[in-house]
Formats: C-alpha cells, structure tokens, sequence
C-alpha cells in the first residue's frame, strides 16, 4: 500500500509562497526583458528628433553666379554624420519593405482640352516652395510642422540618409533630391550619377530609387551644374524618369541646363502642366540672413503673381525655417495660394488680369 502524502497547512503556505515568487519574477523580469529593444528604439528615436538641430553656414564654390548657389551645402552632411549615423543605426531596412509600400503611381487619365481647362483652374497665384537636402527625420519634422505647404525633397538612400525611403512616409508628399555631378565639389557622403555613366546605370538607378520610393512622382537634382549641361546625360536621365513617371524639376544650379531644349517638342505627361517639366524660379537662401531669406521669398510671391505660380527653393537652415514661419502673415496677405509642387497648375491662367 502507497504511502499518501499528508499536506499540512504550513506547507500548503510554502508552496503558495513560492508560486506567487515565480509569478512575480516572470511579471516584472522577464517580460520587460522583451519589450526593451522596441521602448529603446522609440525612446532613441525622440531624442534624436529633439536634438537633431541644422545649423549650418553656406559654403560657395568659387566665384559661382546665383544660378549655382544651390551647389553651397558641402559642409552640411559633415557636419551631421555623428547624428545620421546614431539615426541610420536605429532603424533597419527589412526584407518586405517593398511590398509593405507597393503603391504604384497610377498613368494621368487622357482628357480632351476643355476637360483639362475645367480640371486645371487656379483661383488665384500659387507658390510651392521646396525644401533641399534632407536627409534625416529631425529634419523633416520641422519643415512638416512649419504653416502652411512646404514640400521637402529627401536625398535618396545613401551613407549620409540610410533612413529616408522610411521617413518619406510621415509626409503628406515629398520628392527626391537626387545628387547629379557638380563642376567644383564632389561630397562622397552621396551616390552620385556622373557625366559619362551609361543609360543602363542611370536607369538602374532610377529604378533603384522608385522601388525605395514607391510613391516618388517628382524629382529635382542636388548639384548638378555639370551633369544638367551634358546632353546625353540629361537624356538618359529624363527618359529614365519618363519610364518611372517621375516629372522633372529642374533646380537649375546653372544657367546652361539642357533641360528645356530636351523638352522642347515633347508632350506633357501632367494635363495641367505647360510642359513635362518644371524649373526653380527663387533661391530662399543663398545668403544665410533672415532679411536676404524674406527679400527673396517676396521676389517669388511677386513672379508668382506675374506668371500665375512660382518655386522657391530653400534648405533645412534653421534661419530659413524660422524666416518662413515669421513670413506666415506676409504669405496669408499676398493673396498666393501655397501648394505642392504636385499640386502646381501652369498650363491654363485663369487669374483674371487687373
């Protein structure tokens, strides 16, 4: 006969005891221990969107005209590689991204002309301003919290912006700044394209950045003074983007782009647009002052009344944010209407002219 095995009720109590121990090791110690990694990354996160400030001095290349101002910046991801790198190291691409983002840019439905007079109308002058070079998201929180529309054109992804493809989903809409060759300067921080590289490697790229950003439907170029000058380039380039429907915003870095006499004769692939492309009409910030910044955004609020629109270009100086926001009153009373670049009409002027 088996022996039974009595339990008292002191013992009864130590075994309680020692149930409720491993109920508590397990609540407090070991499902911490799983969320850690995702707490820190978030924490990590916001405080690199806190401290992560621009402030940056222009560097000029050369003697270069107005035109070429935009090629200043080669200082501006030096500057910043300590803090890109902590950010790129943060998030990691995963294998599904790309399918996760699979949207595709639907083809513009054909209209006949008086269609395309009653969808493209624009009660009064548009501005679309566009801010350059960013390439992390601290960057892009402030130019989506300044207000009223500003599109910002993030770099691709590269050593100095790993993080953008990702990032470019927190906006509403966004372009690509894409690095084309400069005349005097060469930042090797960036995937460059170069005069001379072939089609087959300027359409690789291209598509390499549509399926990073698969929602990309506008592009302007960083630099670029001695690539946008070079014709076989630019018509790799441009038909690379045609194939992707990507329109063309030409930054104009220099005063001899090929841009317009590549699309001189060909069809618009926008219905509201006057042609396939658009071009920068206004340098925000070619002189880091917050007079100069003002001076040059009530240059384009007045070409923009003149011709129907205009676009400015600026970069993510911390003079430049802080200029826009105290223009807000300015651009309210300038009776401009501020919008996207996507949202840009330049083909039919309906202003009424006083």
């Amino acid at each position: 006969m088996k022996n039974k095995i009595n339990f008292t009720p002191f013992s009864i109590g130590i075994l309680s005891f020692i149930a409720i121990c491993f109920i508590l090791v397990a609540v407090f110690v070991i499902a911490p221990f799983f969320n850690t990694t995702s707490n820190q990354k978030q924490t990590t996160l916001e405080t690199l969107s806190q401290n992560n400030q621009v402030s940056q001095e222009p560097t000029k290349e050369g003697n270069l005209t107005n035109e070429e101002m935009i090629q200043k910046n080669i200082d501006f991801i030096k500057n910043n590689l300590e803090t890109l790198a902590k950010e790129n190291n943060i998030t990691k691409k995963t294998d599904n991204f790309q399918e996760q983002n699979a949207n595709v840019t639907k083809e513009l439905p054909t209209l006949d002309k008086s269609q395309m007079q009653t969808l493209c109308q624009r009660s009064k002058p548009q501005l679309a301003i566009i801010i350059d070079d960013v390439a992390n998201k601290g960057q892009l929180d402030r130019v989506l919290g300044l207000p009223f529309k500003v599109t910002p054109s993030l770099f691709p992804r590269s050593e100095a912006s790993k993080n953008t493809p990702y990032i470019a989903k927190n906006a509403p809409f966004y372009m690509v700044h894409l690095p084309l060759e400069a005349k005097s300067f060469y930042q090797k921080e960036h995937k460059w394209l170069f005069v001379g590289d072939s089609r087959e490697k300027i359409k690789e790229r291209i598509q390499e950045i549509k399926r990073d950003f698969p929602n990309l439907t506008y592009l302007n170029n960083h630099t670029g003074s001695k690539f946008t000058e070079d014709w076989n380039s630019m018509q790799y380039l441009l038909e690379a983007l045609q194939e992707e429907q990507i329109i063309f915003v030409d930054s104009k870095t220099t005063g001899k782009s090929v841009t317009s006499q590549y699309y001189k004769d060909k069809p618009e692939t926008n219905p509201c647009l006057q042609r396939p492309f658009l071009q920068r009409d206004v340098f925000l910030d070619n002189e880091l002052e917050e007079e100069k910044i003002a001076i040059a955004l009530k240059n384009a609020i007045k070409i923009a009344k003149q011709k129907g629109y205009a676009i400015a270009i600026g970069h993510p100086h911390s003079i430049t944010i802080k200029t826009l926001k105290n223009m807000q009153g300015v651009l309210e009373k300038s009776g401009v209407e501020m919008v996207y670049v996507n949202e840009l009409i330049t083909k039919y002027d309906t202003i009424s002219k006083k």
